[in-house]
């Protein structure tokens, strides 16, 4: 009608701005799910749910040191978790850039090349977290006071402990854990260029 068509014009008779805008959005129809739609939810909850499981150590480890009632421990402990997962994403594209190249060795059936391309991320795991390892147990305190301010890595009066003190041998400890944090995660990443996300969630719990 004419009523219609004047709301979908603008005062200078075009096609109103809104009218386009609802015009080119994807008319959502229902379809039940296919065999590709299986495969995608399959692959990714297994995946999404494993992602989870490092938040949920951190906050393990939160809620103990939380225990011992003291704010520079917890501020401590955020500023060593800091350092430790800055510097391991450095060395985090090894796991990213692994599935797609064994996905697409497996998909020409090129096994070798695929077995290959494992051992290049695992090697290069290795070298670059104990270099990682290296830098953070040798110089703790050169990379915490990089994100803690001076007023909690510098001494306090009458010689109380700050939250450097705290920082530096929980972040050494911590450290030893960078070579296995990307070994594990670049066998993932292998994994998941099978489209097997399940074996990997079942390695982390």
């Amino acid at each position: 009608s004419a009523g219609e068509v004047s709301k979908e014009l603008d005062i200078d008779g075009n096609i109103s701005s809104w009218s386009r805008l609802v015009s080119a959005l994807p008319k959502l129809k229902y379809s039940p799910i296919d065999e590709l739609d299986n495969k995608i939810l399959s692959t990714a909850l297994p995946t999404m749910l494993n992602l989870m499981v490092v938040p949920l150590v951190n906050a393990v480890d939160t809620f103990y040191v939380g225990q011992l009632a003291d704010p520079l421990a917890l501020a401590a402990q955020s500023a060593a978790n800091q350092c430790f997962f800055t510097i391991y994403f450095l060395a985090a594209f090894l796991p990213t850039i692994t599935a797609p190249l064994v996905a697409e060795a497996i998909g020409k059936e090129d096994w070798d090349t695929a077995k290959q391309r494992v051992c290049e991320s695992l090697f290069l795991s290795n070298v670059l977290g104990g270099i990682f390892s290296l830098v953070l147990i040798g110089f703790p305190k050169a990379v915490l006071r990089m994100v803690l301010p001076p007023s909690l890595a510098d001494g306090t009066v009458g010689g109380a402990m700050t939250a450097l003190d705290y920082a530096v041998p929980y972040l050494r400890w911590r450290a030893l854990g960078m070579v296995p944090a990307l070994f594990s995660a670049t066998g993932f990443a292998a994994y998941r260029g099978l489209l097997n996300t399940v074996t990997p969630l079942k390695v982390s719990l």
